[in-house]
């Protein structure tokens, strides 16, 4: 099988955004998966900002950011109860309001090269409320390749 690539400083940049609402539920902040967003192809990922806008709430729970493969590939676990609105999530304890990119120390602040779905892990207990908007600038990296 033969993938047609595209060289990345010629492609032009994109950006998508998902806003997460937990209520608890299966797929929605129940302990496993909650998606973020659908990758097609490989995509090169040059950005992306999480920020809560309502307090995250379930009494333990803990949530991570990866792939399927790597559920916590892109940020380790999370203690969801420390989510206060108007902060940003890109370390294992989001910070306050305001975060530059020479101060972000995970993958969100490098650039990721992915080919599988971007996926919130709950891990311990229910995340029962709360919102988080995740926006993604990318790249694609081969023909037809999508991030939504």
């Amino acid at each position: 099988m033969s993938t047609s690539m595209i060289a990345v400083p010629q492609a032009v940049s994109r950006r998508v955004r998902k806003t997460i609402t937990f209520d608890g539920s299966a797929g929605n902040g129940a302990v496993g998966t909650v998606a973020v967003f659908t990758v097609s192809g490989h995509i090169n990922l040059t950005r992306l900002v999480a920020v809560c806008t309502v307090d995250l709430a379930g009494a333990t729970a803990t949530i991570q950011l990866g792939t399927v493969t790597f559920t916590g590939g892109i940020i380790g676990a999370s203690t969801a109860t420390n989510f206060v609105a108007g902060e940003i999530w890109y370390a294992t304890n989001p910070i306050g309001t305001v975060a530059t990119v020479h101060n972000m120390n995970s993958n969100m602040a490098r650039q990721t090269i992915l080919f599988e779905n971007v996926q919130i892990t709950v891990v311990t207990a229910a995340v029962t409320a709360g919102t988080l908007i995740f926006d993604a600038w990318w790249t694609p990296l081969t023909a037809g390749s999508t991030l939504t």
